[in-house]
């Protein structure tokens, strides 16, 4: 039973003893009268004040019963108005838990997956690492960074790779120009020259996330060196790709130009920069109809040689080859 049912009763019995008081007293003059007239011991005199007293002590019964109604009317307007603060302050208790409810349960969902998330990104044997989108600080780096960089997640953490020389300015440069541009960057090539390790070529794919309420930028890096430097046919220093007198590109899948020597940025009037990303065709002017004939030649055979027509109406003899069994290819224009 709960303690406003108790107080109700307790309310109801104290009402119904004032109205037996009450009621006792109003009848007992009108009866006292009535015993004394039929025993025949009241004069006249006494027979009329006893009249006055019946009727006055009925008069006084009625507005007891009157007052009794309204108290009774009260105490019952009290009840329901205590009831319905009761029932709104269960409502509201019941909306508060579900809300804790949903709170913990949404909490728990978010510690369960960042804990998930951690282990996914600490044992990827890719490189990853997350850094700051405004001042591109590392905040977080996986073991497989560190040993591609040559360094420790301490010595990473709180610093940009631009503090620690990962990469040559006009690489930093180049990845700043795409960030600009665009929150995603899907495997853009890039050379790293980490002081404590090998340089390398990588693939980087970098996208936008927000972390803890603030932008930030999640890497992963595949190691693409061994490719890039040569395959089963081809087994070329890079050093001698760079200072070559022809121009050399290295192209990718979608047949834009992942890398260009000096010889090829002279040739266009380029930076290695500005010609990173481009189209092959459209960078060197080559008409697409023959220029597809190279990339099918180079696809279907490994290696293709052959004359090129430029959109200007002249031509150029052009020299390819795959490197290794995915879709990249070397040209050298001669």
């Amino acid at each position: 039973m709960s303690l406003l049912t108790v107080t109700d009763e307790n309310k109801n019995q104290r009402a119904f003893n004032v109205s037996a008081r009450t009621l006792l007293i109003g009848l007992v003059f009108p009866m006292a009268q009535l015993i004394l007239e039929q025993l025949g011991v009241l004069s006249e005199t006494g027979q009329a004040v006893g009249s006055v007293v019946a009727v006055t002590a009925l008069l006084l019964l009625g507005g007891s019963a009157f007052i009794q109604y309204r108290v009774l009317v009260s105490r019952a307007e009290e009840m329901w108005l205590d009831q319905q603060r009761f029932q709104e302050q269960m409502r509201t208790g019941e909306q508060d838990l579900r809300l804790l409810v949903a709170e913990n349960t949404v909490a728990e969902a978010k510690r369960a997956a960042r804990h998930k998330f951690e282990g996914v990104f600490r044992s990827c044997p890719l490189p990853m690492a997350i850094n700051a989108y405004d001042d591109s600080r590392f905040i977080e780096v996986n073991p497989a960074f560190e040993k591609l960089v040559g360094e420790t997640r301490q010595a990473l953490v709180g610093h940009s790779p631009d503090e620690l020389a990962l990469w040559p300015e006009a690489e930093a440069l180049r990845l700043r120009r795409r960030l600009a541009v665009r929150n995603l960057i899907d495997r853009l090539r890039l050379r790293i020259t980490p002081p404590n390790a090998e340089e390398s070529i990588v693939l980087l794919s970098t996208q936008r996330i927000e972390l803890g309420g603030r932008p930030a930028l999640i890497s992963i890096l595949r190691d693409v060196t061994q490719t890039w430097e040569g395959s089963a046919s081809l087994r070329l220093p890079a050093d001698l790709l760079r200072r070559a007198a022809v121009p050399i590109f290295h192209v990718d899948g979608a047949e834009r130009i992942v890398y260009s020597n000096q010889a090829a940025a002279d040739r266009l009037a380029l930076s290695q920069a500005e010609i990173q990303g481009r189209p092959f065709a459209a960078a060197v002017n080559l008409e697409s109809t023959t220029i597809a004939q190279a990339f099918t030649g180079v696809d279907r055979n490994g290696t293709w040689q052959g004359a090129v027509g430029l959109t200007d109406g002249g031509e150029i003899s052009l020299w390819g080859c795959r490197l290794g069994d995915g879709p990249e290819r070397l040209f050298f224009l001669v």
